[in-house]
C-alpha cells in the first residue's frame, strides 16, 4: 500500500512539473519576438561605436572593461552635482574568441582628470559576458 502512494505521489509530481516547464516554454515563445530585437539593436549599437570612452584607467594607461552579467542593460555613469547621474543602455558584449592586442577604441586616451566630473571619467567601462 505504502509502495503505490509512492508511486502515485511521484506520479502527480512529474505530472505537476511537466505542466510548469511546458506553461514556461510558452511565455519564452512569446517573449522571444521581443528578446531578438533587443540583441539585434545592441549589435547594431556595438556595430558604430567603441566599447570605451575617451579616458584611460589611471594604472593600466589603457581603457579597462568592467565585466557584467549578460543579461544586464544599462549601465550607470554616476555625476557629482544635483541631477548628473545617468542611466545609459549597455549595448557592447565580447565573444570568447581572442580578438588580438590591441582591441580598445580610438585614441589617444586622456588621463583622469584632477576634479572628475563622472564616474565614466576613471577610464572603467561596462562590458557584458557572454551568454
Amino acid at each position: 500500500m505504502l509502495i503505490k502512494l509512492k508511486k502515485i505521489a511521484l506520479l502527480a509530481l512529474a505530472m505537476i512539473l511537466v505542466a510548469g516547464s511546458s506553461e514556461n516554454a510558452e511565455a519564452r515563445k512569446r517573449l522571444l519576438p521581443f528578446r531578438n530585437q533587443e540583441v539585434q539593436m545592441q549589435a547594431q549599437m556595438a556595430a558604430v561605436t567603441p566599447w570605451n570612452g575617451n579616458f584611460m584607467h589611471q594604472a593600466y594607461g589603457a581603457p579597462v572593461a568592467l565585466v557584467v552579467p549578460p543579461n544586464a542593460n544599462t549601465s550607470r555613469q554616476y555625476g557629482w552635482g544635483v541631477s548628473k547621474s545617468i542611466i545609459m543602455p549597455l549595448g557592447h558584449q565580447y565573444n570568447l574568441v581572442y580578438p588580438g592586442a590591441n582591441v580598445s577604441g580610438y585614441g589617444p586616451y586622456h588621463a583622469t582628470p584632477r576634479w572628475p566630473q563622472n564616474s565614466s571619467q576613471f577610464g572603467v567601462y561596462y562590458l557584458r559576458a557572454p551568454w
